[in-house]
Parts: C-alpha cells; sequence; structure tokens
C-alpha cells in the first residue's frame, strides 16, 4: 500500500534550540535535498532513534529470556541534591 492513501495526523508545532554545528548541519541536508525540509529531517532523526530503542529493548528482553534472570535495574538514585521550592 502506497504512503499517499496514509490517514495524516495533525502535527505539533515545536521549537528547538541547536548549536552552531547542528542548524549548518540540518541546512546542508536541506540545501542539498537529501530531505525535503527541516521537518522532514527531524522526523527521520526521530524515526532511527526509536528504531534504535526498540532494538535496545528487543535485545535485553532476549537477553532477560537467554539468562533467565532480569538484569539489574538501572535506574538513577533519586535526587538529592535539588532545593526545595520557595
Amino acid at each position: 500500500m502506497s504512503n499517499r492513501h496514509a490517514v495524516r495526523t495533525r502535527k505539533i508545532p515545536v521549537s528547538v534550540t541547536l548549536s552552531p554545528d547542528d542548524y549548518d548541519f540540518l541546512e546542508m541536508l536541506v540545501n542539498t535535498r537529501r530531505v525535503a525540509t527541516r521537518t522532514h529531517a527531524i522526523e527521520r532523526a526521530i524515526q532511527l532513534l526509536r528504531e534504535e530503542f526498540q532494538m535496545m529493548q528487543s535485545l535485553m528482553a532476549q537477553q532477560r529470556g537467554m539468562n533467565g534472570v532480569p538484569p539489574q535495574s538501572q535506574q538513577q538514585p533519586p535526587n538529592t541534591h535539588r532545593r526545595p521550592p520557595h
């Protein structure tokens, strides 16, 4: 099935702050037509991050299955250095 008939969802406008190097890279991608728009570049970057995250989740699940024991929690201890609100 072609993407031409895909249902479009409303996009939420956001703003980002980039380093000069990241901005220049983004502009190069658009100017050389490697991506159609800045939005397209950011959507693609998020897609790649999502795929990497899902792959890591799958690998962790496989490791838990092979070992029979879940890996130790990797949660960070609570941040005790925060100042209480005034």
